[in-house]
Order: C-alpha cells, then structure tokens, then sequence
C-alpha cells in the first residue's frame, strides 16, 4: 500500500450502552451482517485473554526514511521515554503518514521478538495518527465462533462483531472488500483473517458487542493483507477456549 494514502475516518458518537439482557436473542444473522446481540454465557463470561496485539503511544520526534522502503518513527511518551517505531511494506497507516510533531499508537505482535538495546524498537502492523478522532480500536484475528451463533469473534475473546449492510468494510488500500468476494458469504470471507476495527459504543459484555447503528456508521472494517489462519494453526493463549469458546481440540 502507499504510505501516502490516507484512510478518511468517522466520527464516532462517545455514547455508552448500559447493556442487553444476557438470555435474548433478537435475530439471525445473515451475509450482511446484522443488529443481532448474542447471549453470553456462565461459559464464556470470563476475562479476555491476552492480546494477539499489544499498542505503544508517543509524540514522534524524528522520522527516518530507510534504503528499504520503510519509515522508522522515532517517539517520546508521556514520560519522555523513547522508542523506535519500525514500518515496512506490510505496516497499514490509519490517517495520515505521521510526521514530527504528530502522536501516534502503533500496533505490534505482543509476542514479536525485540531486540535488547536502546532505546527498544518494535515492528509496526499498524500505526493510528491520533491527531484524528479514534474512540476505539481493536486489530486482531477473527473467527466464526459457535458459542455467539456463529457471529465473528475476536481470537483474544474480547470483541463481538455486529455491523448491517451499511457499515464499511474495506480492504487495507480501501477497495471495497463486499464488492471484491462478490456474492461469497461476507462471514465466511472474513473468518480467520486480520481485521482493524474502529467502532463507537458496545453492550457491557464480555465479549463487548459493536453496536453498528441503523446506517452502519459506528463501526468501520478493514481487512489486511494477510491470508485467512484459523485458531489450531496459532499459539493458544491463556484461557482462549473459555473467554472465546474455541474449539482447538
């Protein structure tokens, strides 16, 4: 993808939901998506395991152009610690390529190896310019999960995807993904792929359900590069067949 290219973001609306009765079903899903909230169970209401990955936050106070293509972003925290953020072909940029000046949270496998020197550097997946309006985000792997009615459910058990016909989803250079799978099942193309979620309100649940709204627009999808993988091929993190009601056997 072009580093240059700028993904236009929502506004989405601060407002919290108080919840939904856990024993209700409202509605099956279908391709397209739907406003169906899914029970949640003694079985699956525990916390979530840990994060495929993991996010670090700063003002970028240099930024390097590499020989290789890739961008290195170095950044300050609060605390005017540094750190070096690596990008390359694969790194997906949220708003604009950041510059000095602009402060970021970059996204990075939590079991990524990490060279010991310093300051530490971390290989970006993605990288957020949070000089745009972002009221959540969550970047990990997918699966149709049995336990929620065959709903989308995050690998780390910790967000249920609910969006409508009208909610965005797009590939990473922003093509159109429904226009793309054609008529294949919307579900079944997202299922073990490494989606970025950007959504507004959820239900006080575990997993937290997005709340799509009647046009779609608290809740915006990417999809990644990346080929579909599905649950026995990857690390089974602490707890992930009790928080995501997995089957890994």
């Amino acid at each position: 993808m072009k580093m240059t290219k700028r993904a236009t973001m929502l506004t989405l609306p601060a407002v919290m939901v108080l919840g939904v009765a856990a024993n209700v079903f409202v509605n099956e899903r279908n391709n397209g998506g739907s406003n169906a909230f899914y029970p949640v169970s003694d079985e699956t209401s525990t916390e979530p395991a840990t994060p495929m990955f993991s996010p670090i936050s700063g003002r970028v106070t240099l930024v390097a152009s590499q020989a290789s293509g890739g961008i290195h972003f170095v950044i300050e925290d609060e605390n005017a610690n540094p750190a070096v953020i690596i990008s390359d072909f694969n790194t997906m940029f949220l708003n604009e390529v950041p510059v000095a000046g602009s402060t970021i949270t970059a996204y990075y496998l939590t079991d990524g190896a990490s060279p010991m020197i310093w300051p530490p550097q971390y290989n970006a997946r993605l990288i957020a310019n949070n000089n745009e309006n972002i009221t959540n985000l969550h970047i990990d792997r997918f699966f149709i999960n049995s336990s929620f009615g065959g709903a989308l459910v995050s690998y780390d058990g910790g967000l249920l995807l609910n969006f409508n016909e009208n909610t965005q989803i797009l590939l990473q250079d922003e093509q159109n993904f429904r226009e793309i799978i054609g008529n294949r099942s919307l579900i079944n193309e997202m299922d073990g792929r490494l989606l970025v979620v950007i959504y507004g309100p959820t239900t006080r649940s575990i997993p937290a359900q997005t709340i799509p709204g009647e046009n779609g627009q608290n809740v915006r999808i990417f999809v990644l590069f990346e080929a579909a993988i599905y649950p026995q091929d990857l690390p089974i993190f602490p707890s992930i067949n009790k928080t995501a009601g997995f089957n890994l056997a």
